[in-house]
């Protein structure tokens, strides 16, 4: 049957559809005219249906996209109308119409469905169904009814389902398994629907749309520190509990994020361990700095946490400057304490400058802040304290003023006795002295009349900070209630006033709450009457514990509005301050109420039980009550009540589960009899579940050194049990990756489905001397109307009931998934704490506890942190100090970082290491049961302050024959003054300096003792000590140990310091490599010419050809044909290019390269374990994070503060794009984002013939020259810059890479990539004519081979009549024959190999062969061309682990890595290799090289370098033999020669009239001379040699840098400062003139006797043979004693002096002290 809806008519007049005023729930009549027969009715007969009628109201503003809709609901089956009136409709044939008389029938109400508003993946989704009686049609005429419930999404359709037997007149609970992994619309969510039938007979149906939140799991992360910095490793634990806050066993994927929101690293489905995941990753030695976060992902949900990251640069001694993290105005003025203090610990006299700054309010840049004044302190050694009035700092302004302000204190401090100047600062915020009293939660208090309304009051400083125990107890807190009367009258309540505490233990009298008591009687009075206050004395103990105040009160039936006051009173200075709040009914036409009391006085714990009083005002049999946590349904019952009297009273008692904590929710309703709908609600605290098996115990009486300590650790068996540490400075920062108490309440209290009825009060230190502390208080409803109480307890009501509510709400479809804002405005339940507002009063973002992004679809792109108030918070208090070494605790910051296993014990020790340094630690931990859950452990404090303390420091390298001096402080911790023994150990590499009896000593020839040297001082309680331990050095070179030891009559502390010792003079090193083959012939015989003589002497001369004991010569040797291959795969520029830094992305891409092909080399020929090669992958990470420092827009910068550069991007991504390998992507992971961003970048930078050119920043500098130098340009050879010619070089590149990256683009990018790819090919064709550079053709044949286009074979024509074939065959591609393996016969005509000279074009030649061996490889696999070139490169490696640059090494090993592959060298290696050197014809080196060994490194020493070494060979195979020779020089004529000259470099030392040349300054001047090869050099790398013990901090090598940049040379784009030597680096280096900088370094260490030759060479990045070598003369530092340096204890002029040792005369102390010593280092060997 159809019908046609005529109109709908309100209860008693017609309704005005054009006013658009349907309210939902307000019963309407709908007629209905039938269209055509059926049920007995003829076409035209009207009908008059009793319904309910909603209509979504007209929120276009807010919701463009939302339709106008008007719903029916006749007999529970709903029907959506346009708002164009009439509309036909079609109602079922089950839908029978008949049975009224006068063709009406009366509906009744038939059924309640109670469903929770959210769901959450693995876990059972519980909604509750009652059938009511009725009337009629009713649900109660009839047998049992079947009612079914199901849950649909969009995207999977039907994912769950349930289905019981209900009898009419009950209730019934449904749960739904619902799967892990079920997923719903961002905005809609899910459908759960509803029916109910009686056999085939539908009865009522109804649904509703509810969200799908992916959060099911509590999620903490902790970090091993509150801040990083480089080159650290990033520690970290995930725990992981259920909705029970038991552990969580599924798999999850944790990732790393840059600041920039990339991902560094990740770990795909990690299984926890008890809930608990523990990881780690390395950072690079300069992270881009900002906020990384954490990644945490189970199933759809994320969490996120972040940590800071930043660069520290440790000085010679750091200022330390303390100020708590906030200040109150006007008491106590501005205080702190600051002192200066070496690395070691030890204080040091400085003379001081104190400057205050301000600025006005906390949120302005840094740079707002201004001088205030200055204080002078002419000598500070150790802590001093500082204290200023505001008065002082506010200058002209008021204390009030300063509110919100931001003073910085900092402190300049000079070295009295070295004049190093160094500062350090710290921040305070100026916070209000006033006490903020206020009432928990939101306004208004909803309470209902005839009852009781139980709320709270907080009192606390306006930052958070709580009063203290005595604050309250001597104040006085009065709370004023007001009541307005139906009358229109109002009626003032007694106060409830709580006094001062009078006696320690006052009797409940009152003395606590005087003033309670009503002088006449009134129907209204607090609840418990004051006359016993036994309800409230609780309450007000806590109340002086902690500020917080619960208080209940009686609220009159006629009440119809209510004003609190709550006042405060300090108790000594008197001060008020006040809060007020409103009140306002439940709304309820019919005045019938539902009401939840508690009687627990304080939180529940769980395994309780909780007793709750339902009371009602009306008569009712039975009430439904459910229990909601977290959003779900953890039970429900009905209960029966009686009648008894003027109200119903029924008492109910729950026992708290684990699902029930940190907070569930008691929600109670009952349907009237004439079908209204009572609800009401209770929110109720619950403390976190704790175990009192756990235990850690620190037991130090196993040690009293303190080297150790003792973990005595007591839990369950199968317990997770993990500590931590942190030093107490840092500690008090309070950082948010701590797992604490208020973390774990905090998170889970955001899987509340609402926040407005969480209250809680945040208490934080103002110093940090505790742990933030978060109450959660037990909140009665703070919902107006019933509806609203269900939504804020998480559920939604559908019925046919009538739900009241409220004029200004009632208009939102909740079946369609909205809830009441109560403004008129509505929200989803998925946008409750969006961040943003959808209500018209805010009210889905009142009191969140955090922003939650849950219902972001999964593709969502990472950002950047948004900087929240939390975390600005956060940001503050680590950076609010100038950085400290202890800060990031590089060594010692992990000392007590463990976990254990528990098992059948229960019991397990743990001996850690205590670190050797002073200071307060706080000890923290958390043990995770699989019943028991999560167990917090209090934290700990621990003093690791030794008795007797030793640091020492020293020159980390040095020269052979110089004198260091080792810097030993030492610190008596005891309360009295003790004797302590310096020894420092003897050995064969060093000896001791004595200073003669008249304080003289030799700089050159001093007097030297061997063996061990003792030295006694004395040390006061809680001083420290000095003592200068001089020593010369004998070793020639390599690592030098130095064990120095300190005995006191109690303990001994021993501490080691290694110095590496380096060959004198300038270095000049030489390379010799040939390929041993054997695949043809049986044997094998090479000779290596060694190119020094056996002395440097040369014939009636006083000049010398090298220094004495410095040439060294190393044989290596390699199977296959890639090249030796270190242990674990991993290498870096550092090791392959012999110390070299290079701090730039190319430096960094070289790292990855040539690890990742070493890798891929180990991969392809069956030689990679993951066991042995897990460091490279690591190591890749950290370089990769090093990559994305430089990545900005899209682009890669060459330099950290340069532009994007369009070579650099495409090089770097050439690298990246070989580490996606799928086996891989669990090791190293390329993010695809960062790939389209990259090939988005470049293909801006394509014009319309397809050719590629570089960024303006770049033109005529730098990259573009490298690769004009390379011949990139087909019109004009040698051109620098980019002068719109077709860069043919970048363009081939440039499509190799864009073929390589197709596969990993997506949309847009990748369909613009293909159109590029196609016109810079076509480009690349058209101009292959052309080409006449064997670079450019080498490159572009390689890229129309790569991509198969038809112009590759005329390319590979022209490649191959370009090659170059040596005399022996070998063949490569460059502008010059490049001569390797030069063979000069002599001595019965063998063929000696001569070391390799370096030619013009030797980084060019190794490139363009590269390109054309892996064109050869692609076209003509392992051909006899193939391995003439192999063969070609091997020769002319300048370096073991490198050829000659970094680019062609790369390169390189690309190539040998596929040849290796095609090759199958493994297959057939098995040789013998005899070496032996004609210097030491008695020794011989027999190496085996198999197919299991053939990657192994073979390396060793030749003894006497001089002569020749000779190699045999024999079996088969291919082996690589290289020899490595070095020697010192200290003349000009034989330093190392390149090619040609190409740079002018000039080195001026100078020193300052300081008299023992702490200072040197030093001037350098570069000038570009070989204009003929171009016009300027590309980018150029500068190595000047920093004299022993000199220093240059990194931080003022900067400031060097652009204060040069501001002069003459902008082209000096970066520096990195080492102890061994500066690097600086050019973009290029012009020719026009002279550019020079000035820098000076200063003493760090003392060192004498300094090597009088050092050396500088600048040389182009990228052609390292274009270099240049100057000799520095430093003849003024060689003739420096030990004592000019102040160097040793014995130097009476200096500070440290205690005495010369050579004139002691026996002592008795010093005898038994001996005596004591032999017998302790005896006791201890025996033991």
């Amino acid at each position: 049957m159809r019908y046609e809806s005529l109109q709908v008519l309100p209860a008693d007049l017609l309704l005005d559809h054009s006013q658009k005023v349907i309210r939902q729930g307000w019963p309407r009549a709908v007629q209905l005219r039938a269209l055509g027969q059926g049920n007995g009715h003829a076409a035209g007969t009207v009908m008059q249906v009793r319904g309910v009628v909603r209509e979504e109201p007209d929120t276009a503003a807010m919701f463009p996209k939302r339709k106008h809709l008007v719903q029916v609901c006749v007999f529970g089956l709903f029907f959506s109308f346009p708002e164009v009136w009439p509309q036909e409709v079609a109602l079922p044939d089950s839908v029978d119409l008949s049975g009224g008389r006068k063709n009406e029938i009366e509906m009744s109400t038939r059924y309640v469905v109670l469903t929770p508003t959210v769901v959450r993946p693995d876990s059972v989704y519980g909604l509750v169904v009652g059938v009511l009686g009725g009337g009629g049609a009713g649900a109660g005429a009839g047998g049992t009814l079947s009612v079914r419930a199901s849950l649909t999404t969009q995207n999977e359709g039907q994912v769950a389902q349930a289905e019981e037997s209900v009898t009419p007149g009950t209730f019934t609970t449904l749960y739904m398994k619902i799967p892990g992994d079920v997923s719903g619309s961002s905005e809609m969510g899910g459908q759960v629907r509803v029916e109910g039938r009686r056999g085939t007979q539908l009865v009522f149906a109804n649904s509703t749309w509810v969200a799908i939140s992916p959060r099911f799991l509590t999620i903490l992360v902790q970090m091993s520190r509150p801040i990083y910095t480089g080159s650290q490793t990033v520690e970290f634990r995930v725990v992981l509990l259920r909705t029970d806050l038991r552990p969580y066993q599924g798999p999850v994927h944790v990732y790393i994020l840059d600041s920039d929101g990339y991902v560094l690293k990740r770990w795909l489905s990690q299984f926890p361990s008890t809930g608990v995941i523990e990881l780690s990753l390395g950072t690079p030695g300069l992270p881009k700095p900002g906020w990384w976060r954490v990644k945490v992902r189970a199933g759809a949900q994320v969490h996120y946490q972040p940590f800071f990251i930043t660069k520290y640069f440790p000085p010679r001694f750091e200022v330390l400057v303390e100020v708590p993290y906030s200040t109150v105005a006007g008491s106590g003025g501005l205080s702190g304490r600051f002192g200066a203090f070496y690395l070691t610990y030890s204080p040091l006299p400085t003379k001081a400058n104190i400057t205050v700054y301000l600025k006005s309010h906390w949120n302005l840049p840094n740079s707002a802040f201004k001088p205030v004044f200055t204080d002078y302190v002419p000598l500070a050694e150790g802590w001093q304290g500082f204290q200023y009035p505001l008065e002082r700092v506010a200058v002209n302004r008021t204390l009030d003023d300063l509110v919100n302000a931001e003073v910085k204190v900092e402190v300049t401090m000079r070295h009295t006795f070295l004049g190093d100047l160094h500062k350090g600062h710290a921040r305070t915020r100026i916070v209000a002295p006033k006490v903020k009293v206020g009432f928990v939660g939101s306004a208004p208090l909803i309470f209902k009349p005839g009852m009781s309304l139980t709320a709270a009051v907080g009192v606390s400083y306006e930052d958070g900070e709580p009063l203290t125990p005595r604050q309250l107890r001597q104040s006085t807190l009065t709370l004023t209630p007001t009541l307005k009367r139906a009358t229109g009258g109002t009626t003032t309540l007694p106060q409830l006033v709580v006094l001062p505490r009078i006696r320690t233990h006052p009797p409940l009298t009152d003395v606590w709450a005087r003033g309670n008591m009503s002088s006449t009687p009134t129907e209204t009075s607090w609840a418990g009457k004051s006359d016993l206050n036994l309800a409230h004395h609780q309450a007000f103990l806590r109340f002086q514990k902690d500020g917080i105040l619960q208080f209940t009160l009686d609220i009159p039936k006629d009440a119809t509005g209510l004003e609190m006051t709550a006042s405060y009173q300090d108790g000594s200075s008197g001060i008020v301050t006040s809060a007020r709040v409103s009140g306002q009914p439940v709304h309820s036409p019919k005045g019938c109420f539902l009401h939840i009391t508690t009687s627990a006085e304080a939180d529940i714990a769980v395994g309780e039980f909780a007793v709750f009083h339902v009371r009602a005002n009306f008569p009712m049999e039975w009430y439904r009550y459910l229990v909601m946590a977290k959003g779900l349904l953890i039970h429900s019952g009905t209960e029966r009540v009686e009648w008894m009297g003027s109200e119903v009273v029924s008492t109910l008692s729950l026992a708290v589960a684990r699902e029930m904590s940190p907070r569930f929710t008691l929600a109670v309703l009952h349907v009237t009899s004439s079908g209204d709908v009572l609800v009401d609600t209770i929110h109720v605290a619950v403390t976190l579940p704790t175990s009192d098996k756990v235990n850690v115990v620190l037991n130090q009486d196993k040690d009293h050194s303190k080297r150790t300590v003792e973990a005595s650790m007591h839990a369950s068996p199968g317990t997770h049990l993990a500590l931590s540490c942190t030093r107490w400075p840092s500690w008090t920062a309070h950082h948010s990756s701590r797992i604490t108490p208020a973390a774990l309440v905090t998170e889970a209290l955001t899987m509340e489905p609402h926040p407005r009825p969480v209250h809680t009060v945040r208490q934080v230190s103002r110093r940090g001397e505790w742990t933030e502390r978060v109450a959660s208080l037990t909140t009665e409803s703070t919902a107006g109307w019933p509806l609203a109480a269900l939504h804020l307890a998480g559920l939604t009501c559908l019925t046919d009931a009538a739900l009241p509510s409220p004029p200004h709400a009632g208009s939102c479809d909740h079946q369609l998934g909205f809830l009441e804002c109560g403004d008129g405005s509505c929200y989803r339940q998925s946008e409750v704490c969006d961040g943003h507002t959808h209500c018209h009063n805010a009210a889905d973002e009142l009191h969140c506890l955090s922003v939650i992004k849950d219902f972001q679809p999964s593709e969502t792109v990472e950002s950047k942190l948004q900087k929240t108030p939390a975390v600005e918070e956060a940001e503050f208090r680590v950076t609010h100090r100038s950085w400290w070494r202890d800060l990031f605790d590089q060594t010692e910051g992990s000392w007590c970082r463990t976990h254990t296993y528990f098992g059948h014990k229960g019991y397990e020790r743990v001996d850690l290491e205590v670190p050797n340094s002073p200071g307060l630690w706080v000890v923290e931990g958390f043990a995770v049961h699989p019943h028991h859950g999560l167990h917090i452990l209090p934290e700990q404090l621990y003093d690791a302050t030794p008795p007797l303390l030793m640091r020492i420091e020293g020159p980390p390298v040095c020269r052979r024959g110089e004198q260091i001096s080792l810097r030993v402080h030492l610190h008596n911790a005891l309360n009295h003054t003790a004797m302590v023994m310096v020894e420092m150990g003897g050995s064969e590499d060093y000896r001791f300096v004595h200073v003669e009896g008249d304080a003289s000593v030799s700089h050159y020839w001093p007097r030297l003792s061997k063996g061990d040297h003792q030295h006694l001082v004395t040390v006061r309680s809680g001083e420290w000590s000095e003592v200068m331990l001089p020593l010369a050095v004998i070793r020639q070179r390599g690592k030098l140990k130095i064990v120095v030891k300190a005995i006191s009559q109690l303990h001994t502390r021993t501490a080691v310091h290694r110095v590496n010792v380096k060959p004198e003079g300038a270095v000049v090193a030489k390379h010799t490599s040939v390929l041993l083959d054997l695949k043809n012939r049986a044997m094998v015989y090479e000779y290596l010419d060694l190119p020094q003589d056996q002395s440097p002497i040369i014939t009636n001369s006083i000049l010398r050809r090298f220094i004495y004991g410095s040439p060294q010569a190393t044989v290596t040797l390699s199977g296959d044909v890639f090249g030796p291959v270190q242990k674990g795969g991993i290498v870096s520029f550092g090791k392959a290019f012999r110390g070299r830094i290079l701090k730039s992305s190319d430096g960094l891409a070289f790292n990855f390269g040539t690890t990742l092909w070493t890798l891929h080399y180990l991969r392809l020929t069956r030689q990679l374990t993951t066991r042995t090669t897990k460091q490279a992958f690591k190591f890749l990470n950290v370089q990769l994070a090093g990559l994305l420092t430089r990545f900005k827009a899209g682009g890669f910068k060459m330099w950290h503060f340069s532009k994007p550069s369009v070579w650099v991007t495409t090089w770097v991504l050439n690298v990246l794009l070989g580490a996606q390998l799928e086996d891989w992507e669990n090791l190293v992971y390329i993010e695809p984002r960062m790939v389209s961003s990259c090939v988005a970048f470049l293909l801006r930078h394509q014009d319309e013939h397809g050719s590629f050119h570089e960024t303006v920043h770049h033109l005529n500098e730098t990259l573009t020259y490298t690769m004009s130098f390379k011949g990139w340009s087909a019109d004009s050879p040698g051109n620098g810059g980019d002068d719109g010619q077709p860069l043919v070089a970048l363009t081939a590149l440039i499509v190799t890479v864009l073929h390589e990256a197709l596969p990993t683009l997506t949309g847009k990018v990748h369909a613009d990539a293909i159109n590029a790819k196609f016109k810079a090919i076509a480009l690349l064709e058209r101009l292959l004519e052309q080409l006449w550079d064997p670079y450019e053709v080498a490159i572009t044949t390689y890229a129309l081979t790569l991509v198969d286009s038809p112009e590759k074979d005329a390319a590979f024509h022209k490649l191959v009549q370009m090659a170059i074939a040596t005399p022996d065959g070998k063949l490569h591609w460059s502008r010059e024959p490049i001569h390797s393996n030069v063979r000069m016969s002599q001595d019965n005509q063998r063929n000696f190999i001569s070391i390799k000279k370096d030619q013009a074009w030797d980084s060019y030649a190794v490139e363009s062969s590269v390109y054309g061996l892996l064109t050869v490889l692609l076209r003509e696999g392992l051909a006899d061309r193939a391995e003439r070139i192999m063969k070609w490169l091997n020769s002319v490696r300048n370096w073991n682990f490198a050829f000659v640059g970094t680019v062609d090494t790369v390169l390189a090993m690309r190539a040998l890595a596929e040849y290796s592959y095609r090759a199958r060298l493994q297959d057939v290696t098995r040789m013998q290799v005899r070496v032996e050197s004609s210097a030491t014809p008695d020794v011989v080196h027999s190496i085996a090289i198999t197919n299991r060994s053939i990657a192994t490194v073979h390396s060793f020493t030749v003894a006497r370098p001089w002569g020749h070494v000779s190699l045999k060979a024999k079996g088969s195979g291919q082996a690589l033999a290289q020899m490595d020779m070095t020697w010192g020089v200290d003349l000009d004529r034989y330093l190392e020669k390149p090619p040609r000259k190409y740079f002018d470099l000039t080195v001026k030392e100078t020193f300052p009239s300081l008299r023992n040349k702490s200072i040197i300054a030093t001037r350098v001047c570069v000038r570009w001379i070989a204009t003929d090869f171009a016009p300027t050099s590309h980018a150029a790398f500068l190595t000047v040699d920093v004299a022993t013990g000199y220093f240059l901090s990194q931080p003022e090598s900067n400031r060097v840098v652009r204060k040069a940049q501001a002069k003459d040379l902008p082209m000096l784009i970066d520096v990195k400062a080492t102890p061994v030597a500066m690097y600086w680096q050019f973009t290029h280096v012009p020719s026009d003139r002279l550019r020079c900088f000035n820098y000076e370094m200063r003493r760090q260490h003392p060192a004498a006797n300094l090597t009088a030759v050092r050396e500088a060479t600048i040389y182009e990045l990228f052609a390292p043979e274009h270099f240049q070598t100057v000799v520095i003369n430093a003849s003024t530092l060689a003739v420096l004693d030990i004592c000019e340096v102040c160097g040793s204890y014995q130097c009476p002029y200096c500070p440290s002096y205690s005495g010369r040792s050579s004139y002691l005369l026996p002592h008795p102390p010093l005898i038994i002290l001996l005596l004591l010593s032999l017998q302790y280092g005896g006791m201890a060997n025996f033991r």
